[in-house]
């Protein structure tokens, strides 16, 4: 069955679509939005929630102030959001046990 308004197909659940140019997937069920939740973060979002540039969050990463990514994809460093929601609830400590 399609949606005759954007021709989207919505029989079998909430059909994904990208909604803005940031690339946040958003859930959409009979013409109403709801976000889904980030599993995973990228250095640019770490950058976004910390308030720095990237030079500045890479040292914080080599001098051990964030936690060490969780995962690498394709070579590029990814943490879970839990890990890093957890980090700011503890006050971000600033040396990770290693």
């Amino acid at each position: 069955m399609k949606d005759e308004k954007n021709g989207e197909a919505t029989a079998g659940g909430p059909v994904l679509r990208l909604a803005d140019p940031s690339g946040v997937p958003r859930a959409v069920s009979h013409g109403t939005e709801a976000s889904l939740p980030r599993l995973l973060l990228w250095k640019r979002d770490l950058c976004i929630m910390l308030g720095v540039k990237l030079r500045t969050l890479e040292r914080m990463i080599s001098a051990g102030e964030v936690p060490a990514p969780d995962r690498r994809l394709r070579g590029r460093p990814a943490w879970l959001a839990a890990t890093i929601h957890e980090w700011a609830e503890r006050g971000c400590p600033a040396a990770v046990e290693k």
